[in-house]
C-alpha cells in the first residue's frame, strides 16, 4: 500500500482531500490507557479485539455521517484531532464498502483499504492505519 496522507485541515498539512496519514505506533503513554467507547452501546458490542470489526464500525459510522460515533473508534489520545477533521472534505466512500484490514508482520499496526471506493482527483486513496494499543485496535493517524 503507497503511504497516505494525513487528515489535512485538523493536523495542517497542505494535501487538499482528507485521508488518513502513515501508521505510526502508539504507545502505553500516549494512548491514554486504550478505554473502550463510553457513550455508545452499538460502539460497545463492537468486538475492539478485531481489527477487521473496528474499521468497519468506523467506516461504516462515516457512511453514516455519524461522525460522533466514528471517532469512538479512534485511539483515546486522537481523538480531538480525528473530530475537529471528520466531515470537513470526505473521500469518496460507497454506500456498501468493501473494507480489507491487513494486519502487518509486528502484529500491533494495520492497513485498512476501502477496495470499491473511487479513486480521488488527487491524493492517494482512502485508507486508515490502525494499531493495537492495550489489546484493543484503534483507528490512528
Amino acid at each position: 500500500m503507497t503511504k497516505k496522507s494525513l487528515m489535512t485541515k485538523a493536523l495542517g498539512m497542505t494535501a487538499p482531500l482528507f485521508f488518513f496519514g502513515g501508521c505510526e505506533q502508539a504507545n502505553d503513554k500516549t494512548a491514554a490507557s486504550g478505554q473502550e467507547p463510553e457513550t455508545n452501546n452499538e460502539a460497545r458490542s463492537t468486538n475492539l479485539g478485531n481489527p477487521t470489526e473496528v474499521a468497519k464500525a468506523f467506516i461504516n459510522s462515516i457512511v453514516a455521517k455519524d461522525f460522533k460515533k466514528a471517532v469512538e473508534y479512534v485511539a483515546p489520545d486522537q481523538r480531538d484531532e480525528f473530530e475537529k477533521a471528520l466531515g470537513e472534505e470526505m473521500p469518496p466512500i460507497p454506500t456498501n464498502p468493501d473494507i480489507q484490514v491487513r494486519v502487518k508482520e509486528n502484529g500491533v499496526q494495520a492497513d485498512v483499504a476501502v477496495l470499491n471506493a473511487e479513486e480521488p482527483q488527487s491524493g492517494a486513496p482512502f485508507g486508515l492505519d490502525m494499531s493495537l494499543i492495550n489489546g484493543k485496535w484503534w483507528i490512528v493517524k
